[in-house]
């Protein structure tokens, strides 16, 4: 990235760079050469996919809508290792050519700055298959293990979070992104598994002390986001864990506060996506409150299942800041001061299903000086302990979630995590106006 000018006093730098940009060959202006349309015949296979899988599978509803009718099909092509399906890729093993056709992303990065990620369900021309494919522009390093890439040997078939203390307790690796977009739900034939994928900005202990903070926005800590010179921790790592399921919770959960999905939108766009214009950006501190109070993002029905586990993850948070003995925030966002909260979460949330007891702290005044040494986010034991509760909850997602077309429209004031390419604007005759063009990917 350039250094900042002012263009009205440096009008010659502009301009130099669109006169630059207006001449460059199409791969010059960022076109990738290894994306084509695909012929009639590979898109006529493209859609015809979804015959081949039972009528109510996942594979048919993931088919049926990434090659919806609008969506032109192409295909990548890609020289890269590939795994045989029995081992992981080796750094080692052979460049070979391999093609893919795909359809409307799965997940499509909306920012100006980034990596530009977009993930596709895809077609392996070669092997007859239905596979997933992330695209975007890679990090400049990549932590291995004897001749194992660290993100194909734990994405593998680990729960994510199991994954992630693993690396973590184990190789001594920082997942460091952890987000929505970077959760996976593998329908095995044993049942649902989880998987933590994108180990691609993953950091090493040592690194961690000297690196700049990073993640997804949305799902960075809030003190990551409020004092981003601090060195990230494993508990910024873990605190995202705890927005992912907050965040997911507004979008597909009916909740208490609000009642239409453009009020959730907002609520979701002020938390979340807010960052102020000062260089560094910051969050907004609304969130940072609430985690340092303990105060709850997601209020659902009075007797909900997670409520035990939502009030749990909340007092971790809170006890965790309290023991950081972080300085005074300064308020400068426009944004309101979140008192400490007005609710008091029982002395134990210990209940007769063996959720792990959660203790509610004393008020600041009469606890023990702060000690980072008894932050309760130093392991993974004490949340992956309420998040593991949480998993074996039966039933309360299929009773309470939002179907297909129910979801949150980013319409009224987009968020910057939006991953759902069918909210791209459209004409007025309905149609995509992303539809036609080469693709960048």
């Amino acid at each position: 990235m350039s250094s900042k000018f002012d263009y009205l006093e440096r009008p010659e730098v502009i301009g130099r760079f669109f006169y630059r940009l207006s001449r460059a060959t199409l791969r010059g202006r960022g076109y990738d050469p290894t994306v084509a349309r695909a012929s009639i015949e590979e898109t006529t296979v493209f859609r015809g996919l979804s015959s081949r899988f039972a009528p109510d599978s996942t594979e048919v509803k993931a088919l049926e809508n990434f090659a919806s009718a609008g969506w032109p099909i192409h295909k990548i092509t890609i020289n890269a290792p590939f795994s045989d399906g029995e081992k992981a890729v080796s750094r080692h093993d052979a460049t070979l050519e391999r093609h893919f056709l795909v359809g409307k992303p799965a997940f499509m990065g909306r920012s100006l700055v980034g990596r530009g990620t977009k993930a596709f369900v895809a077609y392996d021309m070669m092997n007859d298959r239905v596979i997933f494919i992330k695209n975007g522009w890679a990090a400049r390093h990549s932590i291995t293990t004897g001749v194992l890439y660290i993100p194909t040997l734990l994405g593998g078939g680990d729960m994510m979070f199991r994954a992630h203390q693993r690396a973590w307790e184990e190789a001594h690796i920082l997942h460091g992104d952890v987000s929505a977009g970077n959760i996976l739900i593998y329908d095995s034939a044993d049942g649902p598994i989880g998987l933590l994928a994108d180990w691609d900005l993953a950091k090493t202990q040592k690194e961690l002390e000297k690196c700049l903070v990073t993640g997804t926005w949305p799902f960075m800590s809030a003190c990551s986001q409020q004092f981003p010179d601090m060195p990230h921790t494993l508990a910024d790592d873990l605190e995202s864990f705890v927005h992912v399921l907050n965040w997911c919770l507004l979008k597909y959960i009916p909740t208490t506060w609000y009642t239409d999905r453009k009020s959730v939108a907002k609520y979701i766009a002020s938390v979340y996506d807010f960052a102020t214009a000062e260089d560094p950006e910051k969050g907004s501190s609304e969130k940072y409150f609430k985690i340092k109070y303990g105060e709850l993002f997601v209020h659902l029905q009075t007797n909900h299942r997670i409520n035990p586990s939502l009030r749990g993850l909340a007092e971790l948070c809170r006890d965790h800041y309290y023991h950081l003995s972080l300085p005074d925030l300064r308020i400068d966002d426009g944004l309101k001061h979140i008192p400490a909260p007005s609710f008091r979460v029982p002395k134990s949330l210990r209940i007769s299903q063996g959720l792990p007891s959660v203790c509610t702290p004393a008020s600041d005044q009469q606890r023990d000086p702060p000690d980072a040494s008894k932050s309760p986010l130093l392991t993974h034991h004490e949340m992956g302990a309420l998040l593991l509760y949480t998993s074996c909850i039966e039933y309360w997602i299929k009773e309470e979630k939002y179907d297909g077309h129910d979801l949150i429209l980013w319409d009224d004031q987009p968020s910057r995590s939006s991953n759902n390419p069918s909210t791209e604007p459209k004409d007025a005759s309905g149609s995509d106006r992303s539809e036609g063009g080469s693709a960048q990917c």
